[in-house]
């Protein structure tokens, strides 16, 4: 099972490849899926993720899901296969679910993905100029256009070198080294410049024209296309990173400012008369609402070599629960060994918490081991071969970057600091507590005129 759904995968990232630089339309969409990836994901996952699901909008392993998220992935949702190198540069791969195929149990917690609003340009404009010294003033679409110009004329030399010793049965071939080097930096730009533009929520017609990414056909190679891609990868994280932490700042304030407001609301006071106690409440604002953003993403989950070394991954069996689960650690045995389990596709039957009667266990020869999770996919069924890492998407050698998960832990730390700024009880359980005091007293009045009229009636 697991060599046919490491086939399946190394095709989809073969086909990837040659379906982004077919058109710029292509090209276009790809950046659009990749910009919402810019964190944790280099060029080659945001490809594989692109080719299967190009809707996704937040990425994580079954784990971080669990254990760090508490939420639970729904049975029969299909895995996101990614390439990964274990210890050795043995290929395996590695599963991850979108947010949209998981559900919250107890604790559970939203991935945040800022959004840009109007109220943010400014503030935002202004931390763009500092960080990459460029000139103050127009409009957002202007500021963001500058800033993906000067980076990327930073980081494409990085990768030229490269790209010249790629350039064999690509489009690039035959052309001198000058316009090589034009056709490479034009089009690192304009692909940059699209994906800040877009994800900030612009419309890039605007700022950028329809020829301006014609030269991502040229890239039309392995080689050539991982040049290109990382170099824009790279530059789309180094604004984009900035983007997001103004953006957070920015909420983050307010935050602080509403709950300063909520604290100032008088308590609930009550009239002296002894016959009859009238509840009153004073209201500032009917309908004054507090929005209040989780993280943006998530943390990247423990990388643990053992369990790399041996997981050569298809998409795991997933325990869907039932009420709720313990405030404890969830199962941690949930990827276990992938040599002989569905390659696509999770169990209706299972459960997080117990294994359902008659099953059998893995027999994987992985530290952790999973449980059988249900039928297996039609799709990997049909699929055959060596388990062979395909170049064109090797995954790199990631023993230094944890297992490069969505999430890390800055954005776990996001999430606590959104939802609970300035101290441990956040906005939404102060408004819970007022009303809980609010109806014990109301409890306690009318157990006072009950009292007065039994005690009239006596």
């Amino acid at each position: 099972m697991a060599n046919r759904w490491f086939l399946y995968i190394s095709e989809l990232a073969q086909k990837a490849q040659q379906e982004v630089t077919r058109t710029p339309e292509n090209w276009q969409k790809f950046l659009t899926t990749a910009s919402r990836f810019y964190k944790s994901y280099d060029f080659d996952d945001q490809l594989l993720i692109y080719i299967q699901r190009p809707d996704a909008v937040a990425c994580a392993d079954i784990e971080t899901w669990n254990n760090k998220m508490h939420r639970w992935v729904n049975a029969g949702s299909n895995a996101i296969g990614l390439i990964r190198k274990g210890t050795g540069g043995r290929p395996y791969i590695q599963n991850v679910h979108d947010v949209s195929d998981t559900h919250r149990v107890k604790g559970g917690k939203d991935p945040w993905l800022w959004r840009m609003e109007e109220a943010y340009h400014a503030p935002v404009m202004e931390r763009l100029a500092k960080a990459f010294g460029i000139p103050e003033g127009g409009d957002l679409g202007e500021c963001l256009m500058e800033a993906a110009s000067k980076v990327s004329e930073e980081h494409y030399g990085e990768y030229l070198r490269d790209l010249h010793y790629e350039v064999e049965d690509s489009f690039l071939e035959g052309l001198d080294d000058h316009n090589i080097e034009v056709i490479f930096r034009d089009t690192i730009k304009a692909s940059v410049q699209y994906a800040v533009l877009t994800r900030c929520g612009l419309d890039a017609s605007l700022y950028i024209d329809a020829d301006d990414l014609r030269g991502i056909t040229n890239f039309n190679n392995v080689g050539t296309l991982a040049c290109l891609g990382t170099a824009t990868a790279e530059a789309n994280r180094t604004i984009l990173m900035e983007i997001g932490e103004a953006v957070k700042n920015i909420q983050l304030e307010q935050v602080r400012q509403a709950k300063k407001s909520l604290a100032k609301q008088p308590d609930v006071s009550y009239n002296k008369d002894e016959q009859f106690n009238t509840l009153k409440r004073e209201r500032s604002g009917e309908d004054e609402r507090i929005d209040i953003h989780q993280p943006e993403r998530l943390s990247d989950s423990e990388h643990r070599d053992g369990q790399q070394e041996e997981r050569t991954g298809n998409p795991d069996p997933v325990r869907q629960g039932e009420g709720e689960i313990s405030d404890g650690t969830p199962e941690s045995g949930l990827h276990g060994d992938a040599v002989e389990r569905n390659p696509v596709g999770t169990s209706d039957g299972d459960r997080p918490g117990g294994e359902p009667a008659g099953r059998e266990r893995d027999g994987g020869t992985g530290d952790e081991r999973g449980r059988d999770g249900g039928t297996e996919s039609h799709q990997s069924d049909e699929m055959g071969g060596d388990d062979e890492q395909h170049q064109a998407l090797s995954g790199g050698n990631r023993a230094e970057r944890a297992d490069i998960q969505p999430v890390n832990e800055e954005e776990i730390t996001e999430n606590r600091e959104l939802s609970e700024p300035g101290n441990e009880e956040n906005t939404l359980s102060l408004v819970v507590k007022k009303i809980s005091d609010i109806c014990i007293k109301i409890i306690e009045t009318l157990v006072l005129i009950i009292s007065n009229i039994i005690s009239t009636l006596l």
